[in-house]
């Protein structure tokens, strides 16, 4: 890694103490020339092309919303909950407990990214990564993903990104539903874009008249921060924003707070 500057995504719930610790990882051990850290929700909207929206980040342990205006996050659109694909693994295990036969761990997690789906399915048979071929209940594949829409006792998918927009100030509300980004492996399950749409609609429907709901789901939202964070790096805006070895050892702390302001939950816009 010597020799170039790197740039880390991060979650924006880390703490202040693991993200100097990683500055001083980077900088002692790898000795890069360059660091920077930016989170990952930012990076997602970046690799629409787009400086403002409300980001769906829903990957393995957590589902997230993040409204971001002109680069800023808005601290009270953030909302968590933490259940994600993993929780819609384990509930597809749970369905197919009584059938025959009872699938390895590992086969659970590739039948729920292949097969699983927010819609009615007609598939019958699945094909295991070994190759083997076996039956299984569509309903299976339909009811694991239902908890993302309609688990109680959480903030469902819907719901979150709702509050999330009208926790936004009220004349950016319009483009954020507009602007629904989503990011994360969790968000590749089929039908989750459409039925997300259609939840929202029936919710904006009833409260809001001339209000536009528009999901963006792109085929490479499994990789959305890494690629946010490659247009961020080729950016000439992005030169004096690099922390270097000597702005680290000169100022410490201090530089990272200044340099990373941008992308600060801490220093986040209220609405």
């Amino acid at each position: 890694m010597k020799g170039g500057a790197a740039l880390f995504t991060e979650h924006f719930h880390d703490c202040p103490s693991k993200r100097e610790k990683l500055f001083e990882l980077m900088f002692e051990k790898f000795q890069v020339p360059g660091f920077y850290m930016a989170p990952s929700p930012v990076l997602s909207l970046y690799s629409s092309g787009r400086g403002s929206g409300i980001v769906v980040e829903s990957g393995n342990s957590v589902t997230q919303t993040v409204a971001i205006y002109e680069g800023y996050m808005i601290a009270n659109s953030v909302l968590r909950e933490n259940y994600a694909g993993a929780e819609v693994t384990r509930v597809l295990r749970a369905s197919c407990a009584t059938d025959d036969p009872v699938f390895a761990d590992a086969d659970y997690v590739h039948l729920k990214e292949k097969y699983s789906s927010c819609s009615n399915t007609q598939i019958t048979e699945v094909e295991l990564p070994d190759g083997t071929i076996h039956s299984i209940k569509g309903s299976h594949l339909r009811s694991c993903t239902e908890s993302l829409f309609g688990s109680s006792g959480l903030k469902i998918m819907p719901e979150m990104v709702y509050e999330g927009i009208m926790a936004s100030n009220i004349h950016n509300r319009k483009h954020l539903f507009a602007n629904i980004i989503l990011s994360g492996g969790n968000t590749m399950i089929s039908g989750l874009p459409d039925l997300l749409k259609n939840r929202l609609d029936e919710i904006v429907s009833k409260r809001h008249k001339g209000l536009a709901v528009k999901v963006i789901a792109s085929p490479e939202r499994l990789y959305s921060p890494w690629i946010g964070g490659s247009i961020l790096g080729s950016l000439s805006s992005m030169s004096p924003l690099w922390i270097s070895r000597d702005d680290y050892q000169d100022q410490g702390w201090k530089v990272i707070r200044e340099r990373c302001q941008l992308f600060n939950p801490a220093d986040s816009i209220q609405s």
